[in-house]
């Protein structure tokens, strides 16, 4: 998996050196009204009292620009990452599990008008699950929540699409996990960071 999250990087940046090229600084950096995302990610996901474990997937975004300084945004990203020793894994440290974000929050652009770099700082409330599916018996569900920061950098290669660096942490806690119908109470602290890479529309840009 993450060899394959790798190749699939270096592709999207071989893609992104001759747009990078051909982009203007005159070209218009409107973050207003509505926007897509598409994007890749790695992750660091780090549990208490557990090892770092690591692992790459893909997620979507929309959100809405009320103006050039502030856009509201829902996102929701998947993984699959490296079991390690994650509490619940049997210590099988070739055991695979889906880790999946789901975040409301607030994306604050520091540049407005012709520069075609916009950077950015985000907030957002999240809500996390780490889902097992062991050989035997059913599904393991951690599930939490918590809270996200991070920035990133918009480069608009024309006026209605731009290329989306961005980093995240979220600082969070599982405080369930359900084995089949049972559904117990936990506290693990979580911390995991996110690089995202990926593409940005803005179908209403003029």
């Amino acid at each position: 998996m993450k060899k394959r999250t790798c190749y699939t990087f270096l592709l999207l940046l071989l893609i992104a050196t001759p747009l990078l090229s051909a982009a203007q600084s005159s070209n218009p950096s409107k973050t207003e009204k509505l926007y897509l995302n598409f994007h890749l990610n790695a992750n660091n996901l780090k549990v208490e009292d557990a090892d770092a474990v690591g692992g790459g997937g893909l997620g979507i975004e929309a959100g809405y620009g009320f103006s050039r300084l502030f856009t509201l945004f829902l996102s929701i990203d998947g993984a699959t990452m490296n079991a390690g020793n994650f509490p619940g894994d049997n210590n099988d440290e070739d055991e695979e599990f889906g880790l999946g974000f789901v975040e409301l929050g607030g994306q604050f652009n520091f540049r407005t008008g012709k520069p075609a770099a916009i950077p950015y700082a985000e907030a957002a409330l999240t809500a996390q699950a780490a889902i097992f599916d062991p050989d035997q018996g059913g599904d393991i569900t951690f599930t939490g929540g918590g809270i996200s920061l991070g920035g990133g950098l918009k480069y608009f290669v024309s006026k209605t699409l731009a290329l989306d660096l961005g980093l995240a942490f979220t600082f969070g806690n599982f405080d369930e996990v359900e084995i089949g119908n049972e559904t117990i109470d936990i506290d693990q602290n979580s911390t995991t960071t996110r690089l995202n890479f990926g593409l940005s529309w803005f179908p209403f840009n003029k």
